[in-house]
């Protein structure tokens, strides 16, 4: 019976760490968006309306319920320096409240290292008080990774986030990331097990404010991931906002609105291929949070108020939190592409819940009878036929990136809803590629492969609308030999290449 158990929390953990790690090529970034829940989440019935998909509340216990959102918990963030939590007290949390704390659970020890401040140690009174040292941030972070790891049922399956420590060296900085990652392993002697590793970003108010703070904040924090081995490690950022009254005492707010959509951009195309986490796709950061839902601080309920999502009187949402609804709604699309009687060339030009090829050409059920799909790199045709048994049909399921031929027998709407991919690559062999266009924008054929000039020799288009139904486009040719001059959301494409490559396509 033990070994089964320790077997199927193997299983457990394997499956997690693929969720949490590895998402899929060609995923959408909305389960990338959260927010820091700094008063009781209920009291702000809007808060669906924002389309995030998780959030954090600087503690480990709601006290509340809410659903369609994940939880991520921090212990040890307040009180004594070394953690007020036990493992009774988590497990009765979790016996009160297991919605919170399924299997794969993120949870953050502690807020911020160089910040945050204690008056006792282990419940002996601290004189002056004052912030955790490195090798104490060691043995607080094996404290509670030992605890964590007992709760029943899951503990096994539970990730670790460390708290936020900057990486850049500074003057007056007590200590760095590195600083805390070496003290881990001279206390214990191996590397610090972290999962997940955690940043606060700001904005002040100031112009330079993103480049010079919020960027290189970032990069070097990854620079540091990399250099210490955790490079395929994800990165979140808890606290992403504007702080008013650091530099600047009265933030306009038009700078944080600015602020809250270059940051949103930057955060889901930004990338290295030195120390972005190789299994989603280089990307530099994982995981964000707005700071914060409400303008409340102990010291002032109003103190955020520039930067919250809602009205922490009225409970409304605020012009922040109706930027921030819009541009989580703005990554969601619908494309319809119309289709002629006889052979069309289409392709997925956003992500889908479901690559199914009934699926993904449900609105078309009744319309069509064949569909085919060329893999290059094996140089095979998969094709699905409506009247052919099951087991007949090679092409059941769509891969993101592949041109699709539909043969449809009436005049209709081919209609896909699915999440704009802020980047996607798509990997071409030598010779011939059917691929999809995997943009919800039309760009010229030149910008939309600049990714592989010098690389490609050929792009053919196929619309049975027109007389002369292929359309090709020859880079550096005449422009009497193109009649091809743009890429379409919804159509797909042949692309000739010289040699194997990857074409990268952005919003």
């Amino acid at each position: 019976m033990k070994r089964n158990r320790k077997l199927v929390f193997s299983i457990l953990s394997a499956l997690v760490a693929v969720l949490l790690i590895a998402q899929p090529a060609f995923a959408g970034d909305r389960w990338r968006f959260g927010f820091g829940a700094n008063r009781k989440l209920t009291d702000y019935p809007d808060w669906p309306t924002l389309g995030a998909s998780w959030f954090h509340i600087w503690g480990p216990y709601p006290n509340y319920n809410v659903s369609g959102l994940t939880f991520f918990p921090m212990v040890a963030a307040y009180g004594d320096l070394m953690g007020t939590e036990t493992l009774e007290s988590l497990q009765q949390q979790y016996n009160w409240k297991p919605q919170y704390y399924p299997p794969g659970t993120v949870w953050i020890i502690s807020n911020e290292l160089e910040y945050d401040t204690f008056c006792t140690k282990n419940n002996v009174p601290l004189n002056p008080c004052r912030a955790i040292t490195p090798t104490e941030y060691a043995e607080k972070f094996k404290k509670y990774y030992d605890i964590i790891r007992q709760l029943q049922p899951y503990g096994p399956t539970y990730k670790f986030a460390i708290g936020f420590i900057n990486a850049i060296p500074e003057a007056g900085r007590p200590f760095t990331l590195a600083d805390v990652l070496d003290a881990y392993k001279a206390r214990w002697g191996v590397d610090m097990p972290v999962d997940v590793f955690n940043l606060h970003v700001y904005g002040f108010g100031r112009s330079i404010d993103f480049d010079y703070c919020f960027v290189p904040t970032i990069t070097t924090y990854r620079q540091v991931m990399a250099n210490k081995g955790y490079r395929d490690k994800p990165l979140m950022i808890t606290e992403v906002g504007v702080l008013e009254g650091v530099y600047v005492q009265n933030v306009p707010q038009d700078y944080v609105l600015n602020f809250m959509v270059r940051a949103f951009d930057w955060l889901r195309t930004a990338r290295s291929d030195t120390t972005g986490m190789p299994s989603d796709d280089n990307r530099l950061v994982q995981r964000w949070t707005w700071f914060a839902l409400t303008s409340w601080h102990p010291s002032d309920i109003h103190k955020w108020q520039k930067t919250a999502l809602f009205d922490i009187d009225t409970k409304q949402i605020t012009v922040v939190g109706q930027q921030y609804r819009a541009y989580l709604q703005s990554l969601t699309h619908t494309i319809t592409t119309t289709v002629q009687p006889g052979w069309n060339l289409l392709s997925v030009p956003v992500e889908l819940s479901s690559y199914a090829t009934t699926d993904v050409l449900s609105s078309l059920t009744g319309s069509y009878d064949l569909a085919y799909t060329y893999d290059a790199q094996t140089d095979t045709w998969r094709t699905y036929n409506v009247g052919a048994p099951p087991a007949a049909n090679t092409l059941t399921t769509l891969n993101p990136g592949d041109g699709l031929w539909v043969r449809v027998t009436a005049p209709d709407s081919w209609v896909v809803t699915g999440e704009e991919q802020a980047v996607s690559r798509i990997v071409l062999y030598e010779g011939w590629n059917l691929i999809a266009y995997p943009l919800t924008t039309a760009k010229p054929i030149d910008a939309a492969l600049s990714s592989i000039a010098g690389k490609y020799t050929a792009v053919y288009a196929y619309d049975p609308a027109s007389p002369e139904p292929w359309q090709k486009y020859m880079p550096g040719a005449p422009s009497w030999v193109s009649n091809l001059s743009q890429m379409t959301p919804g159509k797909g494409y042949w692309v000739k290449v010289t040699q194997d490559c990857t074409a990268e396509f952005m919003e």
